[in-house]
């Protein structure tokens, strides 16, 4: 998704990408991304002649399909100058046994966990647990 959204969105990344992708040899989607395991989207939140603000949201998935981790951010940019206003991530481990799903190797023994952590303009938050055990 984030190499889609570079060319879709023209950044200066987009033409090295583009031929990039047309070299069959370095033209591996399996290397890229693995369908099912992570998801990644960004995109513009506000444009204007002065103000430019974008958000990017990066999710990965355990092997049974359950989300393992969140994390959001939000820019805003104007005259030259990037501020990171936001970050959100969600992280979980364990929670297989929810769905009875079979947990990835080496993760059998983890305790479930869910957790939330954020930053606003580069200060941390309380971090939440949103459950543990």
């Amino acid at each position: 998704s984030k190499i889609q959204d570079i060319l879709r969105f023209e950044m200066p990344a987009s033409k090295v990408i583009q031929q990039a992708m047309k070299d069959m040899i370095s033209h591996n989607y399996n290397r890229f991304a693995k369908v099912g395991s992570s998801s990644a989207f960004s995109g513009f939140m506000a444009r204007s002649a002065d103000l430019t603000s974008t958000y990017s949201l990066d999710i990965l998935y355990s092997g049974s399909g359950i989300m393992r981790s969140s994390n959001m951010n939000i820019y805003g940019s104007s005259n030259g100058a990037m501020l990171h206003g936001l970050q959100v991530a969600i992280e979980a481990q364990g929670l297989e046994s929810l769905i009875a799903a079979t947990p990835d190797a080496g993760e059998e023994d983890l305790e479930s966990f869910a957790g939330m952590s954020a930053l606003l303009f580069d200060v941390q938050l309380a971090t939440g647990h949103v459950f543990q055990g």
